[in-house]
């Protein structure tokens, strides 16, 4: 993900997308997106410039979510832990869970979870139905009940803006889990 409010161009544009939507609402088609929350591509704008802003810190100095606020959009930590990629040239680590050009979001983050509600805001009225959610168990690795508090925050968010949306989530895992 690199804009969450764009067509990738090599699927369209945003006019081919309304035009879809326009031609399936003719025919009674409801239309579901997938939406990832869990990471973006290493190529989003909040995390080239939280990066840009990391290579400036000195040594013992700490990131400032003030002077760069998407800082606090990634998990960032000095020490190396599985599942971690080391910002080149710095002593600095980001999470990466699935592949290092998928830094993963700090759904802690009540700025993380404003851009969420504004992504999620943009589609429904774009005139989606609802949303695939992607990677449902790989929220907070390791975590089943943040996974389970962040998807009904999620579904809060949705259902308060469109209260039939469909949702649908990725879970690898057994139905007592997430039931």
């Amino acid at each position: 993900v690199i804009n969450y409010c764009e067509i990738d161009t090599r699927f369209g544009t945003m006019e081919d997308f309304d035009s879809l939507m326009a031609e399936c609402e003719a025919r009674g088609i409801d239309v579901i997106l997938d939406l990832v929350v869990n990471h973006t591509s290493s190529h989003h704008e909040w995390f080239t410039q939280a990066v840009e802003y990391i290579k400036t810190l000195g040594e013992g100095e700490q990131p400032d979510a003030s002077v760069c606020p998407y800082v606090e959009y990634y998990n960032f930590s000095q020490e190396f832990a599985s599942g971690y990629t080391k910002i080149e040239g710095t002593e600095w680590y980001y999470e990466s869970r699935f592949w290092s050009e998928m830094p993963d979001l700090n759904l802690d983050s009540e700025a993380v979870r404003q851009e969420i509600d504004a992504i999620v805001q943009f589609w429904l009225d774009k005139g989606v139905a609802g949303f695939r959610l992607d990677a449902t168990t790989s929220y907070y690795t390791g975590d089943d009940a943040s996974n389970i508090a962040f998807m009904a925050w999620l579904n809060e968010c949705v259902k308060g803006k469109k209260p039939d949306a469909y949702l649908v989530g990725e879970c690898w895992a057994n139905k007592q889990t997430y039931s």
